[in-house]
């Protein structure tokens, strides 16, 4: 999940700013239903795309994702300059644009019969129950937000190729392994940060963890 958002952030710009561009994006479409729902799919950050060039025909890659309905594009992150500690870690975005990610591809999802009015109420809620210090990189991310704005709009969920890399990690995590990415640049060897860790192993040598 991105850990700021797309053109503007959510708490960068209060919650009016973005109620009224939300209206204005949605006001010729209040009395269109249904309406069409969207999966926009990222390499996550600036350099996973050669890599997920890689992992795709695999069935897997390393995305961000958000979900794009009566104009806007939805996404949950985790602690960033525009998003306040103990706030929401839903962000909006203008679609296709989230400023920290590459954009690949879009998906459609089906179309959703719950109104405007209700989308920005189920909008606002979710705001709530995502909050920013909850985010997690491996069992909380910005692909179990959109899972379950997906269920509440009544729509698909996220293929299975998006989410099978974050799924396959969680798996490791609660059966004992440890799941790191390699943090700075490599030949300095400054280690890695473990999004998920365990008593279960003996942690490995620093020779050893330089191999993995």
């Amino acid at each position: 999940g991105a850990a700021v958002g797309g053109s503007f952030c959510i708490a960068e710009v209060g919650d009016q700013a973005w109620e009224d561009l939300f209206t204005a994006r949605a006001r010729s479409q209040r009395e269109r239903a249904p309406e069409p729902v969207l999966l926009n799919i990222y390499n996550l950050g600036k350099r996973t795309r050669l890599l997920n060039q890689i992992l795709r025909p695999l069935g897997s890659g390393v995305f961000h994702c958000g979900i794009q309905v009566f104009g806007m594009e939805w996404a949950f992150g985790g602690p960033s300059p525009c998003a306040r500690q103990g706030g929401t870690g839903v962000f909006a975005c203008h679609p296709m644009q989230c400023q920290n990610h590459v954009y690949s591809e879009t998906v459609e999802l089906g179309n959703t019969l719950v109104p405007f009015t209700d989308c920005g109420s189920l909008i606002a809620i979710l705001k709530l129950e995502w909050r920013v210090d909850d985010y997690n990189a491996v069992r909380n991310n910005c692909i179990d937000f959109v899972e379950e704005l997906c269920s509440r709009l009544g729509v698909v969920g996220v293929p299975d190729w998006v989410k099978q890399l974050p799924k396959t990690a969680d798996a490791l995590v609660r059966g004992g392994e440890t799941v790191c990415c390699v943090n700075g640049d490599a030949s300095q060897r400054i280690g890695r940060i473990c999004c998920g860790c365990s008593m279960q192993r003996p942690a490995l040598s620093r020779k050893e963890a330089e191999i993995v």
